[in-house]
């Protein structure tokens, strides 16, 4: 009995592979402090990636610090069973590639306002975790602006108060023009997100760019809809997100594969799953994004990407990735 349970259940995983990559941090969200793991755990990904031999190389510098050792143990631990090859990019760095296009997009000059739309000079990181965005990015007349817990804050100010003095020098980078830090807790005081950033010296009649990475997922539909109205709609402005697609909730919350992945102990992307509110069907359907439009959606593989226009120009495309469809889309939103 338990042979044939564990064969279906290996079948089913491997049906699932067919669609998306089943790799995601072995965590659970239960108090903030987990959330400071969390972030962590995916930096530790993204470090892994910059330090090997694939497209991502070299692209992260600080993300090793901003992991810490063990989480870093931890990440190249689990990749042996789900990345074996050095060269296989993890799709939560796909994740981040796809959104840095968009931020660069986003931001590139391209009128004068009137007759063209000019760039976007504020870029607002809801949830930003241990994101190192406004070190590695070179956008120097860009305002960043990181929104989250003070405990995750605060905790990336000490990690980056620390690093190596070879590294200071991307720290304290010249072309950085302002970045501030907002702590707040979302749930609790989404009422005060605007307020906060304009105290910080966000300009809410000026168009902005609100990037809500690896967060909706954790939300209700209605709990996106709240944070999505919170934000100043100023023509120009952009929302870009990443979401859970439907194919990847609904395999991953399947009891024969989580039972796989039980047994086979790899993964416990089936954990994390069973946190996830919503997926981009759904948010859809339940009228999440309004008064925001959906203007753009996009798998993470990269061949979606390349197939969907994107030219990923930091990013020369000299190999791709095993990951044909991954597990969460890109979705940018427009006032």
């Amino acid at each position: 009995m338990i042979l044939a349970f564990l064969a279906i259940g290996l079948a089913a995983v491997y049906l699932a592979g067919l669609y998306i990559d089943i790799y995601f941090p072995e965590y659970y969200i239960e108090s903030d402090a987990d959330v400071a793991d969390t972030c962590r755990l995916v930096a530790a990904m993204r470090a892994l990636d910059s330090m090997r031999n694939c497209i991502f190389e070299d692209q992260d510098p600080l993300a090793q610090f901003l992991a810490g050792e063990s989480h870093m143990e931890q990440i190249k631990a689990e990749s042996e069973h789900i990345n074996p090859t050095p060269r296989d990019l993890n799709p939560l760095t796909m994740r981040t590639i796809a959104i840095d296009e968009r931020i660069f997009e986003s931001t590139s000059w391209k009128g004068d306002g009137v007759n063209y739309p000019a760039s976007i000079q504020q870029v607002v990181m809801i949830g930003a975790g241990m994101d190192s965005r406004p070190y590695r990015l070179y956008l120097p007349t860009v305002h960043w602006f990181e929104v989250d817990m003070p405990e995750v804050i605060a905790l990336k100010k000490r990690i980056l108060s620390s690093v190596p003095v070879d590294m200071k020098h991307i720290v304290e980078a010249s072309n950085l023009k302002s970045h501030s830090y907002i702590e707040m807790n979302l749930k609790l005081q989404l009422d005060q997100l605007l307020p906060n950033l304009v105290e910080k010296g966000f300009d809410p009649t000026a168009p902005a760019l609100f990037v809500a990475e690896g967060l909706f997922m954790y939300l209700t539909v209605t709990d996106v809809r709240r944070l999505l109205s919170a934000l100043p709609q100023v023509r120009g402005s952009k929302v870009v997100a990443s979401v859970v697609t439907a194919t990847a909730r609904k395999a991953l919350t399947n009891p024969i594969i989580a039972g796989a992945l039980d047994l086979l102990n790899v993964t416990k992307s089936h954990k994390i799953a069973a946190l996830w509110k919503n997926d981009a069907l759904s948010l859809r359907w339940g009228n999440a994004y309004h008064p925001w439009r959906l203007d753009y959606e996009v798998n993470i593989g990269l061949e979606s990407l390349k197939k969907s226009g994107i030219s990923l120009p930091k990013f020369k495309a000299f190999w791709l990735p095993h990951v044909k469809r991954a597990g969460e889309n890109i979705v940018e939103l427009l006032v």
